[in-house]
This record gives C-alpha cells, sequence and structure tokens, in this order.
C-alpha cells in the first residue's frame, strides 16, 4: 500500500509474469480493481505500462467483472490516451483488450481520438494484424463510418494512410464496399484535399484509388481544386509517370484545359513542372502545337512565366524555347515578372541557360536585354556581378562582343553610376561591328551547350 493507504502494484512487477502473479495471488478482486485504478502523475494505470504484454493483461484482468473490465480497458491518461491505443500495434494485447468491451462500446472506443487526435484504428494502420483483430470486432457498417470518419483537419484514415511506408491502404479499402469506396475516395479533409491530391506523386497508389472510381467520378476528383486551387494534376506536377496516368484517364476534350488549370496565384500545372524537363515534355506533347505558344507565355498573377520558373534549367529552357515562333522570342525571353524581373534576371546564376536564352534573341537587341531594368533598377548585367567572379560576366559577354567592349561593361557594372554610359558605348559598337556573330536559330547552340 502507499502512504494514503491505496493498494498499489508497482510497475517493475510487470517485467515478470511470475513476480506478478505471486502479488496478484495476495490480493483480493476488489483490491486487484483498486489496484487497477491507481494512476501515476501523468494519469496512467497499470493497464496502460501491461498493455504490450498479453500475459499480463490476462493476470491483471482475472476475476474483473465485465462492467470494471471496460473501465479499465477504456481510462484515458492526462493525454487521453487509453491501453487499447498503447496496444494498437501489439494484435495479441488489442484482441485481448477488446474482447472486454460490450459490443455497444466497441466503435466507440476504437474511433475515440487521444489529445494527438490519433485513434486506436489510426494507430493500428500499418499493421495488418492489428487491422484484422479490428475488423473482426465490427460490423460491416461501424467499419465504413471508422474508415471515413474525420479529425479534426478533416481528415480521414485514409488521407492518413497515403504516406510513405503506409503498406495497408489496400486492406482498408477492401473493408469497404464498391459504393463506399468511391465515396470516400472524394472526401476532402480542411484544405479540400481528397484523396487523390494525397496520392498525387505515387503513381502506384493513384491506380489503386483509380479502380474505386467511374470514369466520371476519376474526372471530377482529378480536377478539384483543393483550398488553394491546386488540382490533383497541380500536386503530380513532379512526377511524370502520375502525370501519364492522370491525363490519360480524362477525356482528350478536357486534357488541354487540364494542363493549363490555375491555382489561385494563376499557376498552371506548366507552370509548376518548368524545373523538371521529363514532366514538362510529357505536359507540352498533351498540349495541341498551334497552342503551345501561347501556354507557356501565360502569367501567373505574379506576372512571371514558366521561363521565369525555368530560367536555371537548360534542358528546360530548350523544350520552351522549341515552342516560341522566333519573332516571339523576345517577349518570351524578356518578359517583364514579378517586380519586373525578367527570364534574364533569374538565369545568371546559371552560364549554359544564361549563355542559351541571349543567343536566342536577335543580335541587335542583346545589349538592350543585358540593360533590362527590374523596380529597383536592377539590369541583368548588373544581377550576374552579384555573388559572381567577373570572368563569368566576362565569358559569357565575349561571346557577342570585343574583349574591349566586354571589359569596358564589366567595368562599369563594377562602378556606380556608370551603367547608362556603359550602355550607350555598347549599343554603339553593336551597330558598327561586322564581327558579330550570328544568331539565327538555336539549334547549333542547343548541341553546343550540352557538350
Amino acid at each position: 500500500m502507499d502512504h494514503a493507504g491505496k493498494v498499489v502494484i508497482p510497475y517493475e512487477a510487470l517485467n515478470s509474469t511470475k513476480v506478478l502473479q505471486l502479488l496478484l495471488s495476495c490480493l483480493s478482486v476488489e483490491q486487484r480493481i483498486e489496484a487497477l485504478r491507481v494512476r501515476d502523475m501523468y494519469g496512467n494505470t497499470l493497464l496502460h505500462f501491461a498493455s504490450i504484454k498479453p500475459e499480463c493483461i490476462k493476470l491483471l484482468l482475472d476475476g474483473v467483472s465485465g462492467e470494471q473490465r471496460v473501465e479499465c480497458v477504456t481510462a484515458g491518461n492526462l493525454g487521453k490516451t487509453t491501453p487499447l491505443h498503447n496496444a494498437a500495434n501489439y494484435p495479441e494485447s488489442l484482441k485481448l483488450l477488446l474482447n472486454c468491451l460490450l459490443a455497444t462500446k466497441m466503435i466507440g472506443a476504437i474511433g475515440t481520438p487521444n489529445n494527438h487526435g490519433h485513434t486506436v484504428v489510426y494507430l493500428a494502420r500499418n499493421n495488418s494484424e492489428s487491422l484484422g483483430v479490428i475488423r473482426e470486432c465490427l460490423s460491416d457498417t461501424e467499419r465504413a463510418d471508422l474508415l471515413m470518419a474525420k479529425d479534426d483537419r478533416g481528415n480521414t484514415l485514409l488521407h492518413h494512410s497515403i504516406k510513405p511506408g503506409i503498406k495497408n491502404l489496400p486492406q482498408l479499402l477492401n473493408y469497404l464496399t464498391k459504393a463506399e469506396r468511391a465515396q470516400v475516395v472524394m472526401i476532402s479533409n480542411n484544405l479540400n484535399e481528397n484523396l487523390l491530391h494525397r496520392a498525387a506523386p505515387n503513381c502506384e497508389t493513384l491506380n489503386l484509388l483509380f479502380d474505386c472510381l467511374s470514369l466520371p467520378e476519376k474526372v471530377k476528383a482529378i480536377m478539384a481544386p483543393d483550398k488553394y486551387g491546386n488540382t490533383v494534376l497541380h500536386k503530380a506536377a513532379n512526377n511524370p509517370a502520375s502525370l501519364k496516368l492522370l491525363l490519360d484517364s480524362l477525356p482528350k476534350k478536357n486534357r488541354g484545359n487540364a494542363v493549363l488549370a490555375r491555382n489561385v496565384r494563376g499557376t498552371t500545372v506548366l507552370y509548376k513542372a518548368a524545373k523538371n524537363p521529363a514532366s514538362l515534355k510529357l505536359l507540352l506533347d498533351y498540349l495541341p502545337e498551334t497552342s503551345r505558344a501561347d501556354a507557356v507565355m501565360i502569367k501567373k498573377k505574379s506576372g512571371n512565366t514558366v521561363f521565369h520558373k525555368a530560367a536555371c534549367n537548360l534542358d528546360s529552357l530548350q523544350l520552351l524555347m522549341d515552342c516560341v515562333p522566333v519573332a516571339k522570342r523576345w517577349d518570351a525571353i524578356c518578359s517583364p515578372g514579378e517586380d519586373n524581373h525578367t527570364p534574364l534576371h533569374y538565369a545568371v546564376s546559371s552560364y549554359k541557360s544564361l549563355k542559351f536564352l541571349l543567343y536566342c534573341l536577335p543580335k541587335e537587341r542583346i545589349v538592350s536585354a543585358i540593360y533590362l531594368q527590374t523596380v529597383t533598377g536592377l539590369t541583368v548585367l548588373g544581377a550576374a556581378s552579384v555573388g559572381q567572379p567577373l570572368s563569368f560576366l566576362e565569358k559569357i559577354l565575349s561571346q557577342f562582343m570585343s574583349r574591349t567592349t566586354v571589359s569596358a561593361m564589366v567595368q562599369s557594372t563594377s562602378s556606380s553610376g556608370s551603367v547608362a554610359s556603359a550602355s550607350s558605348s555598347s549599343v554603339s559598337f553593336f551597330s558598327q561591328s561586322s564581327t558579330t556573330p550570328n544568331f539565327e536559330g538555336c539549334q547549333e547552340e542547343k548541341s553546343m551547350l550540352k557538350k
């Protein structure tokens, strides 16, 4: 007994069934129940600690009546965690504890969340044996209710089961009828994400969920926007296999609009895929050739186009440039976006990308391009000088003008207040020079840059 006269069984006794059995043999049933009700400073009972040890559970509950067993099994600590929660990944213990409950109490005990929002079935979601134990205890209706129940963030158990390392999604779906599967796939959480939004980066999981839906249901689920306007395609933008599966699941007439669907920031799926050449190529292939030039020039709300996002990725830039007629390349490369930054401003950290973009411009406009300014007055030339050695600038500019002019421009860039004069002298040089390289087309430059 403790100092207050309560019967206390030390937790260390759980380490030996022989010691526990000896101690319990000295107690009456009433004293056992009293010992099971004693809590530590965190509200844990003896059964909380014994919940992963089946033999200890049997000994502790031996002779305890039905109602009192229910009380012990469902007793929550300060975090509202019960012995059932603790036993979630220990099938044998879980079965013993669930068998203590009345059928009418079963669904409530399994579906009650602790302070972390975790139910018993949530904690057991990656343990096939534990899920099997839970399934045996519930009716078909109760299983469906349990899988469709939402936590405080609106997520169902299946939302939580679409994560790396969670392998029991097929088992959970098999607990439902065909109609219930379609229903649960479409359930949205507080961010308006259905199960396809969660599964978008994983082609295998998408396939599994698609088996639950009819064609009209697939179209509806794929194009459903989340809280921020993202469709499932937005979420899958960096996974080519997922993108192909999703787009092939849509009617041909819907595919172009799906690729160009915008979220609340005006971001298209194409923009999301800009840094992933494989995804970008696949998306462009789903667009009619006649609409690709306009598609790659779509501006999001900030003013940026796909070219801004892809500016440091040479492979992506080459794919995009193939969509743009020569006459429109200035607009593509020098389009002012957020704070008047052009794709050239964003490309300055990549020698190959910046060189490629400059080669794609009309030769007489290159100097004008490198002196384009942001709202703060930062030119492309100035941006290239930030954090880059002067040799970086000289190497690029020497492709387009004499070394004397390059040296003057670089020197003027490193000196404050001389941008205008440098620009003027460079334009003059360009108008007089007869040794300027041929800039028509980009195909030869593409192969050269890849070497």
